[in-house]
Parts: C-alpha cells; sequence; structure tokens
C-alpha cells in the first residue's frame, strides 16, 4: 500500500506530540537531556511515517491537532 508522505506541517505535529511524553519519561527516571534524546525523537517520528506507509495508522490531512479532534 503506498500514500503520500506526511507534509512538514503534519511532521511538526507527531514531534509536537511526541516530546512532551519524551519529557516526561526523562523526568519520571531523573534523566538528563542530551542528543541522544533528538535522536530518540528523530527515531519515534520515522517509525510513525513507517507505520503509515504502510496503511497501519493514518495521519489526518489537516495536521491541526489529533485525529478525532481532540
Amino acid at each position: 500500500m503506498f500514500t503520500t508522505l506526511p507534509t512538514d506541517a503534519q511532521i511538526d505535529r507527531i514531534r509536537e506530540t511526541i516530546r512532551p511524553t519524551i519529557e516526561e519519561w526523562m523526568t519520571d527516571y531523573g534523566v538528563s537531556r542530551d542528543k541522544s534524546h533528538g535522536q530518540l525523537e528523530n527515531r519515534i517520528v520515522a517509525a510513525i511515517v513507517a507505520m503509515q506507509q504502510s496503511g497501519v495508522i493514518t495521519i489526518n490531512h489537516e495536521a491541526k491537532g489529533p485525529e478525532g479532534g481532540v
């Protein structure tokens, strides 16, 4: 199944969504931010795009917020 790649705005929205989760995890475990956290963020974004490409998930076209308008 081939779908179009997410737009820059959609990728930015994915980053905005996962970044607080990474930061919360760091706080919970007393981990200081370093360059590996940016790499982790990039890998999670890449995994989400790969899931979208394979049809496992969909990404809304507006890039305004989460699916379902929440």
